[in-house]
């Protein structure tokens, strides 16, 4: 099948922004949207490649719920693979490019596209789906942790007994911008431990020696909450243990943990962590 990026085209934003400390950035912006000013749809995006890794994780046959979707970019690429898809979001100016992409497919496959105007702590779509996604950190856009909690419970209630969920989270001592913990050049993996379960992650040092990037790697998993503005945009940035009790309060079980969507690596622009869920 071509490549439904090619068919729909390059989405032509109103009211572009380029920010001046971005405008040497391949990150586009663009205003209006909902309480925050700014949100941003990349264009020449540097996850393109993860949106591929993501997609090839689902393996069984089945429709997939892009939840906190936006503009559509990862359902583009679940639409290319001939998945039905559901998108649910409450942003207006994302939902506004998702439908001009929508409606830019085709009648068949806009057909396999369901948009849903709906906050993900509330959503009711009243079907379930065999995988469910949070990509671009989607969860860290709500406002506190019981919003996340909600999110994760209505999204539990559409998963199939068998369906698997995917959410990426930021690295938090990426985002603590102090001169101790600079980022350098050298990936290692670690053991992640949580209730005696262990998972085996790609991890970024933020020094040279071994005692640094335990502590490190300890501050990432245990460190309070912290909240990040990015050009208005809003994040709530969780420590890993906190991800980890919200999920199991709200009926998943980790299935694996790991530093990219390949499995591989961690980016090094924009560090992320991704979870592997399926319900307990």
């Amino acid at each position: 099948m071509e490549s439904l990026r090619k068919t729909v085209g390059k989405v032509i934003f109103n009211r572009m922004v380029t920010p001046p400390e971005r405008e040497n950035s391949h990150m586009v912006f663009h205003g209006g949207d909902y309480g925050h000013g700014y949100l941003y749809e990349e264009i020449f995006c540097r996850d393109e490649k993860d949106l591929d890794y993501a997609v090839a994780l689902v393996q069984s046959p089945g429709a997939v719920l892009d939840l906190a979707g936006g503009a559509g970019r990862f359902s583009l690429r679940l639409l290319e693979k001939g998945r039905e898809v559901a998108l649910v979001d409450k942003s207006v100016t994302m939902l506004e490019i998702a439908r001009r992409r929508k409606k830019a497919l085709g009648h068949e496959l806009s057909q396999k596209f369901k948009i849903y105007p709906q906050d993900i702590s509330h959503m009711q779509i009243g079907r379930e789906f065999i995988a469910i996604f949070s990509i671009n950190n989607g969860l860290e856009h709500l406002p506190d942790e019981n919003a996340i909690l909600q999110a994760l419970v209505r999204s539990s209630n559409h998963l199939s007994p068998k369906g698997e969920m995917y959410v990426d989270v930021h690295y938090p001592v990426y985002w603590e911008q102090t001169p101790r913990w600079k980022v350098n050049k050298w990936e290692y993996s670690q053991d992640f431990v949580l209730k005696d379960e262990r998972y085996r992650v790609w991890g970024r040092t933020r020094g040279g020696t071994e005692n640094e990037c335990e502590v490190v790697w300890e501050h990432a998993i245990t460190r309070n909450l912290f909240d990040y503005t990015f050009l208005k945009t809003r994040l709530l940035i969780l420590p890993l243990q906190q991800w980890h009790k919200l999920f199991t309060k709200a009926g998943y079980k980790v299935a694996d943990i790991w530093g990219s969507w390949d499995g591989k690596r961690m980016d090094p622009s924009l560090p992320k962590m991704i979870f592997h869920l399926r319900k307990a």
